[in-house]
């Protein structure tokens, strides 16, 4: 018996499943296609049987995801899916972290609406479903102020903030917040010091990352209480740490007087 191969072109759109009243949005993403037989015909009102795979990293990387549909085509050979809803054979679609991975979308088709498949092709996604994307994304930031009066001696003192008001992902300790991944994060810091120095001598405020200084803001010391702030948008690596420390007279004091010296930031994008 002859088998006869069916091709498709493909038409891929992003477009989010519409006719939800709620504000979270649904699981699946459109993709539409048009069957033709080898000779360039359109396959007219016929079912179909389309498996779906979402490869990670490469067209040839690991399956994450796989389902499948039984479609029908239209009388111009159009057939539309909700990726997401299909039958599933393998993977979990809504765990899949489409802000940290890049993934490719092979295709198998049986144009006789069986699951003898036969490969279409395999197209990177160079989009992603935002919408899910951005539902998913966990909140990333937190505050937290100094509950002790620290004394910050030496060339550089890393301040601590021992008091957190919040801390959304769980990435801030009493010494630094650690990125969870790779983005711009900004960054907010306040120190009150008592004047247990000459007036009028230049210390700084800085913003580590690691161990490396990356942005400073510099003021004069006073004879009374007087602050320090400095703020930031850095560029993270997951796991980089980023700490506050001050640079000054060899004796300043740090006062936490009403929570006056904080430290505060969160993920940009």
């Amino acid at each position: 018996m002859k088998t006869t191969f069916t091709r498709i072109i493909l038409s891929l759109f992003f477009l989010m499943i519409m006719g939800y009243s709620f504000a979270q949005s649904p699981q699946a993403f459109n993709y539409q296609a048009v069957a033709r037989d080898v000779a360039g015909n359109v396959i007219p009102a016929q079912a179909l049987g389309i498996k779906i795979s979402l490869h990670m990293a490469s067209a040839t990387g690991p399956v994450v995801y796989s389902e499948t549909h039984s479609p029908t085509t239209n009388q111009f050979g159009l057939f539309t899916l909700a990726i997401g809803t299909g039958t599933v054979v393998d993977g979990q679609f809504d765990t899949i972290g489409w802000g940290k991975n890049q993934y490719w979308l092979q295709v198998e088709m049986d144009p006789a609406g069986g699951v003898t498949y036969t490969d279409m092709g395999t197209t990177q996604l160079l989009s992603v479903p935002y919408a899910m994307y951005a539902e998913r994304t966990p909140s990333i930031g937190f505050s937290a102020w100094s509950s002790t009066v620290q004394s910050l001696t030496g060339s550089s003192a890393s301040v601590v903030f021992d008091t957190e008001e919040y801390d959304d992902g769980n990435n801030f300790a009493s010494s630094g917040f650690t990125a969870p991944r790779d983005g711009v994060y900004h960054f907010d810091a306040h120190v009150r010091l008592d004047g247990n120095t000459t007036a009028g001598v230049y210390c700084w405020l800085a913003f580590y990352v690691n161990s490396s200084n990356k942005k400073t803001s510099t003021t004069q010391t006073s004879t009374n209480k007087w602050g320090l702030s400095n703020s930031a948008d850095l560029k993270l690596h997951a796991g980089e740490v980023v700490s506050v420390h001050y640079y000054g007279p060899t004796l300043s004091t740090a006062d936490a007087y009403l929570m006056n010296t904080w430290f505060s930031g969160h993920l940009v994008y």
